[in-house]
């Protein structure tokens, strides 16, 4: 749950036509989520601001703060540590500018530490930008605390405390809801939001509500084809996928397959997503060769944007084991697996409890191969990252995340015998419902096959 406003871009403007038309493409490139590219062009425009000196530095550390986002978004997290410390120290002051400017890198502190499963210190970030939000005073300021509270609500949903994200979330719609019209974007933001905690706590008929409401909204304020709608397809399809009603998500994948491809410049975190979540459909329906081709071109889009030593690089090389794993393919599942943890651990230092789950599939690995002592020592290091992340946070409360289970969230549910959240005949005609709102002519979009993508890459 990160609030969009955390990808704004620097408030920058130049005369000179060849600086505006850099600038325009840097922000062009962040828009596509093309950050290899964006980042060395914001490189470039930090290097002419600093040789000329500009007055206002406010516009130079906003430059600087829209550079900490990206190596936030590589995962380069000391990088965006370093900028943002730069940004604070040149645009924050006593002014209402200069408050407004604090809490919004207070945010984006909060986002990182999140990223990086520190979530006391993410919290911390977040209450430090409520406080400062609140003395601003004005409508701006108060908008501020609503995306504060939706930030705090976002950590608690991860520890698994839904009770009190949920009354944190509460603040931030009501807030919103004074302020704005209850037809806004962030409105729908908000709505998603509520979606993912009702899904965590296997109530996806509520979870299906709000995930269709933000739907309506992106809809009629940005038409069918914009990348806020391919977002909303995304998390109805990640809906069924978790239920295992696979034929159903790849329905909602396909829609945002006929969408993404048509546009000049797709969109490649959308792109990602829509790979990843096709693979592990995929993998669920036994298709074992299409879900690797769809894992290699996830790979393909996280090379291109984020680099090879990113967080969700080494989510796609531990899908891709449990893959081979699943089809005995058991040195290759092994090889995916290592190569899973050692991404991860050179990106988030081994103490967190994501890392702990790899190290599981590793040993149940071993174990299937004979290799009983490695076995034994995966697991053994699996507890003791456990323990470091357990430690690191007094959010994780040990009664409801026993060592033994190497679980991050209890949401007590059982996708193999909870009830469907919605039946066949329903989803029929919920699905012709969207497919007319999306698509002008109410054309049926073909779920057996996904004629936009190529997937002819070799594994």
């Amino acid at each position: 749950m990160g609030n969009n406003s955390s990808n704004s871009h620097p408030q920058l403007s130049g005369s000179h036509k060849a600086f505006q038309a850099l600038l325009d493409k840097a922000q062009s490139q962040f828009k596509s989520c093309e950050y290899l590219s964006a980042l060395k062009t914001y490189k470039k425009l930090e290097k002419q601001m600093s040789e000329r000196s500009v007055k206002e530095k406010r516009a130079l550390a906003a430059l600087y703060q829209v550079i900490a986002v990206i190596y936030s978004k590589q995962a380069r997290h000391p990088k965006a540590l370093d900028y943002l410390n730069k940004a604070m120290e040149l645009g924050a002051d006593e002014t209402p500018e200069g408050n407004w400017f604090a809490a919004t890198v207070w945010r984006d502190l909060g986002i990182i530490y999140s990223a990086q499963e520190n979530f006391d210190q993410g919290l911390e970030s977040f209450e430090k930008m409520l406080e400062i939000s609140s003395m601003l005073g004005n409508n701006e300021g108060e908008l501020l605390v609503a995306d504060a509270y939706r930030e705090i609500s976002g950590v608690y949903r991860k520890v698994g405390k839904y009770e009190e994200s949920l009354s944190a979330l509460s603040t931030a719609y009501n807030i919103k809801m004074k302020k704005l019209k209850e037809d806004d974007v962030s409105i729908a933001d908000i709505f998603d939001d509520f979606g993912m905690i009702c899904h965590d706590k296997g109530k996806d008929n509520e979870a299906l509500s709000y995930y269709k409401k933000a739907l309506d909204i992106r809809l009629k304020k940005h038409g069918n084809k914009h990348d806020d709608i391919m977002r909303s397809l995304i998390l109805l399809a990640s809906l069924y996928k978790d239920q295992k009603q696979y034929k159903h998500a790849l329905h909602y994948y396909n829609m945002v397959s006929n969408i993404l491809f048509r546009k000049q410049s797709p969109n490649q975190e959308i792109s990602y997503n829509l790979y990843e979540g096709l693979g592990f459909v995929y993998m669920g329906m036994g298709n074992d060769g299409d879900s690797l081709c769809c894992y290699m071109k996830a790979l393909e889009v996280c090379y291109q944007s984020f680099g090879k030593v990113h967080p969700n690089v080494a989510k796609i090389y531990d899908q891709m084991g449990h893959v081979y794993e699943s089809c005995k393919r058991l040195p290759d599942a092994l090889k995916c697996f290592k190569k899973a943890v050692d991404i991860r651990v050179k990106v988030m230092d081994d103490a967190y409890l994501s890392i702990a789950s790899m190290y599981q599939s590793i040993s149940s690995v071993c174990k299937e191969l004979g290799k009983e002592s490695e076995a034994e020592l995966a697991m053994k290091r699996a507890s003791v990252v456990a323990e470091k992340g357990f430690m690191k946070n007094r959010l994780w409360a040990r009664s409801e995340l026993p060592i033994a289970n190497l679980t991050l969230i209890d949401v007590d549910k059982d996708i193999e015998t909870q009830e469907a959240c919605v039946n066949e005949t329903n989803w029929q005609s919920q699905a012709s419902e969207l497919e007319a709102k999306i698509d002008g002519k109410g054309q049926r979009a073909r779920s057996d096959t996904l004629e936009s993508i190529d997937i002819t890459i070799k594994v």
